[in-house]
C-alpha cells in the first residue's frame, strides 16, 4: 500500500509541475510556423546567392546595414543561434556617419538594433537623449523600447514614458498615429512596448488587447486602414507573444475557427515570400514581419519574453524561473524511475525510498546552488574578500568619435574596483567588465592572457600598430596583465594606442 501511495505521489507531483510549462500549442501549428520561418530563410538566402544564414548576415545584410537589413537583423538575434553579428555592426555605424537620419523613431530603431547586437557605441546614448517624444507616439514607443533594457535617459525614465503612451490612448482602448479611429499595427506595436510592464498597467493594456479581438476578421487575419494585409497580423502576434498569450490557441484569437496563421498564410507566394495583399507580388516588409512575428511566436512557446528585450527576462511579466524546470525534469526522472522499479517487480520499500531520497537531494541542490542569469553574472563583481579597492577606467581618446569608438573617449570613466589579495590587473579588468557590462575578448590563458579586444575596439583596427595597453600609477609594467598585481589605492588605465603604446605616455 505504501508503495502504492509513493507511486501515486511521484506522478501525481510530475503532473503537477508538467502543468507549470508554458502552453504548447499541437504540434502541426509548431510545424507549419517552422515551415514557414525555415522558407523564409531559404528564399532570402536563394536571393542573396548565400550558402548559410552567417554568409547572408555578412553579405546582403551586412551591405544593406541601415536601409533594409534591421529587422531581420533583431529576428535572428532573438532566435538564439550562434550568430556572428560582428560585421553587421561596422557597417550600420559606417552608414550612420555617412548619412544624416532625421526620423526620431528611425534613429531609435538603429540604437535598438545596435544594442541587441551587443555595441555600446555612443550613438545610442545620444539617441536616447534626443529622440523620445520629438515625432509622436512611435518615437515614444521605440524610446520605451530602449528603456525597457536597461537603457538610460537624462530625461526620461519608463514609468514617465508610459504616461505618455497612455495619454494617447483612444476611448475605444486602441492607439492610432492620428485621428480619432484604432488601428490595429499601431495599437499592437504599443502594446509590444508596454507588455514588459504587464500587470502593473494590465487593465490599460487589457483595453488594447479587447481591441485587436474586436478588430480580428472571419478568416483570422487583420486590416490597417482597412487594407487586409499579413504585417498587421504579424505585428499582432508579436503583442501576445510579449504578453506571453498562445494567440494560436487563445479563442479571443480565433475567429470562425481560422488562427492569425490562416490569416497570413494565404499571402505566402511559391518561393518562401509574402505579398502585401492577395495575389500580389513578393514585398520586403510583409516578408520580414511575418519572420519576426513567427520567431516572436516560438519565443513565446519556448517561454521567452518580448521581442524588444535583449539583456535578461526578469522585466518581463511572463518569465519563468529555470529551476522550476530543471526540477520538472527531476521529479519526472524519480517517477520514471519508481515506474520502471514497479514494471520489473522490484517492488521493495527501501528502493522506492532511496529514489525518493535522492529526487528530493537533487531538487534541493537545484535550489540551493547559485544558478545566476546573465543579468546576475555581470553584477556579481564584488570579492568574497575585499582588501581594498583600485581606481580603474578604460580610455580610447587617440580615436574618439571614429569607428566605434565613443565621442568623449571614455568607455568606462574612472570607478571604484574592490580588490582581493593577489588579484592582477587583469582580474580587475575582468571584474570591472562584468560590473559594467563591457564586452572583453582575450586570447590565451587567465595567467597569460593576451587582450584584444574591450568595447567594440580591437587590436588592429587602426592599424598593425594598434591595439590596448595598460598603466598602473602612469607607469607602463614590464609585465603581462595577467601577472601584474595590484594594491589598493592603485590607479589602473586601460588605453587604446596607435603605436604600441608611445602615444599614451
Amino acid at each position: 500500500m505504501r508503495i502504492k501511495r509513493l507511486g501515486g505521489f511521484l506522478c501525481a507531483l510530475l503532473l503537477f509541475c508538467t502543468m507549470l510549462l508554458p502552453t504548447q500549442s499541437n504540434a502541426d501549428t509548431a510545424d507549419d510556423v517552422q515551415g514557414i520561418i525555415n522558407g523564409i530563410l531559404q528564399y532570402e538566402m536563394n536571393k542573396s546567392g548565400a550558402d548559410s544564414v552567417q554568409e547572408w548576415i555578412d553579405g546582403e545584410l551586412t551591405e544593406n546595414a541601415g536601409i533594409t537589413a534591421e529587422w531581420y537583423i533583431l529576428a535572428l538575434r532573438q532566435s538564439k543561434e550562434n550568430y556572428d553579428f560582428s560585421g553587421y555592426s561596422s557597417a550600420l555605424l559606417r552608414y550612420l556617419e555617412e548619412n544624416n537620419v532625421t526620423s526620431a523613431s528611425t534613429r531609435q530603431k538603429y540604437a535598438l538594433v545596435l544594442h541587441a547586437v551587443g555595441s555600446g557605441d555612443g550613438y545610442i546614448s545620444e539617441t536616447l537623449g534626443n529622440s523620445i517624444g520629438e515625432q509622436g507616439l512611435m518615437s515614444w514607443v521605440y524610446g520605451l523600447h530602449l528603456l525597457n533594457n536597461g537603457l538610460a535617459s537624462e530625461t526620461y525614465t519608463a514609468e514617465s514614458v508610459i504616461s505618455e503612451i497612455l495619454s494617447l490612448q483612444l476611448t475605444d482602448g486602441g492607439f492610432a498615429i492620428t485621428g480619432t479611429v484604432s488601428d490595429a499595427d499601431v495599437t499592437a506595436m504599443t502594446v509590444q512596448a508596454l507588455a514588459p510592464h504587464y500587470p502593473q498597467y494590465s487593465a490599460e493594456i487589457d483595453r488594447a488587447v479587447l481591441l485587436l479581438s474586436k478588430r480580428q476578421q472571419d478568416d483570422g487575419g487583420f486590416a490597417s486602414y482597412g487594407v487586409p494585409n499579413p504585417e498587421s497580423a504579424s505585428q499582432v502576434i508579436m503583442a501576445l507573444s510579449a504578453l506571453g498569450i498562445d494567440c494560436m490557441l487563445d479563442e479571443r484569437f480565433i475567429k470562425n475557427g481560422n488562427t492569425m496563421l490562416d490569416g497570413i498564410t494565404p499571402y505566402r507566394l511559391a518561393n518562401g515570400s509574402f505579398s502585401h495583399t492577395l495575389g500580389g507580388i513578393e514585398n520586403h516588409n510583409a516578408t520580414v514581419q511575418v519572420f519576426l512575428a513567427l520567431t516572436a511566436y516560438k519565443m513565446q512557446q519556448n517561454g521567452g519574453g518580448s521581442m524588444f528585450l535583449f539583456e535578461s527576462s526578469e522585466s518581463s511579466g511572463v518569465s519563468v524561473n529555470p529551476r522550476l524546470y530543471i526540477t520538472i525534469a527531476i521529479v519526472g526522472a524519480g517517477a520514471a524511475l519508481c515506474l520502471i522499479l514497479f514494471l520489473r517487480k522490484k517492488r521493495s520499500t527501501k528502493r522506492f525510498v532511496t529514489v525518493l531520497l535522492l529526487t528530493c537531494a537533487a531538487i534541493a541542490i537545484v535550489w540551493l546552488t547559485d544558478l545566476q542569469s546573465a543579468d546576475n553574472y555581470y553584477r556579481n563583481e564584488s570579492p568574497q574578500q575585499s582588501c581594498g579597492s583600485v581606481t580603474f577606467s578604460i580610455r580610447c581618446d587617440t580615436v574618439a568619435g571614429r569607428k566605434n569608438a565613443p565621442e568623449n573617449g571614455e568607455i568606462l570613466k574612472e570607478t571604484n574596483i574592490p580588490i582581493s589579495k593577489g588579484d592582477t590587473v587583469f582580474d580587475v579588468l575582468t571584474r570591472a567588465s562584468r560590473s559594467e557590462e563591457i564586452r572583453m575578448e582575450y586570447s590565451g590563458s587567465t595567467k597569460m592572457p593576451y587582450v584584444e579586444g574591450i568595447g567594440d575596439l580591437y587590436e588592429f583596427d587602426f592599424g598593425d600598430l594598434s591595439g590596448w595597453v595598460y598603466h598602473v600609477n602612469g607607469e607602463s609594467p614590464s609585465v603581462g596583465c595577467g601577472e601584474c598585481a595590484v594594491s589598493d589605492g592603485d590607479v589602473i588605465e586601460w588605453l587604446y594606442s596607435l603605436d604600441l603604446g608611445n602615444d599614451v605616455k
